[in-house]
């Protein structure tokens, strides 16, 4: 058994894929440097030597590549902003053995549960059709917490800053 193991080791490492590996080169990009267009001598057909560029020498002997007019980008719309969506967000201070958790109402309207959290913590929600209830609760064994509900554009719905090992926000 170990004698097949060095035998296929020693073809592994020595033997191996004796296939050599080519890049595969495509076409010259427009106004980029090659051994062939760096520099022509004056009057010479290096200049334009695969036909699609229109690349001349000048006086000195330089090449002086075409440059294609570019256009700025179109801006991309943004989103319009869902006005069920609700940002809740836990801030404050979490101590080493600490454990963090947060109870929150989901798109549903139904109580979810993250168990030890890292601070600060934040969930953005897309309540359902017909969901009132937004509602945030962290506790914590020994931190000081503060919680927020806001709104998808920033309007502050609900907020709790007593730094305390329970903060609740709910509308």
């Amino acid at each position: 058994m170990l004698v097949l193991a060095v035998i296929a080791t020693t073809l592994i490492v020595y033997g191996g894929d004796s296939a050599s590996t080519t890049a595969t080169v495509g076409r010259r990009r427009h106004g980029a440097w090659s051994p062939h267009h760096g520099r022509a001598s004056h009057g010479s057909a290096a200049a334009s030597r695969d036909g699609d560029d229109a690349d001349a020498a000048g006086a000195d002997g330089i090449v002086e590549p075409h440059r294609r007019p570019t256009s700025s980008p179109e801006p991309t719309p943004t989103p319009a902003v869902d006005p069920r969506t609700v940002v809740y967000s836990v801030t404050g201070t979490k101590q080493v053995f600490d454990v963090v958790s947060i109870i929150y109402t989901d798109a549903q309207g139904l109580p979810q549960t993250d168990f030890n959290v890292s601070l600060p913590w934040s969930k953005t929600i897309v309540l359902n059709p017909g969901v009132q209830t937004k509602s945030v609760i962290a506790t914590s064994l020994a931190g000081r917490l503060n919680c927020a509900i806001t709104t998808a554009d920033g309007q502050m719905v609900a907020a709790s800053t007593n730094n305390t090992i329970i903060a609740t926000c709910a509308r």
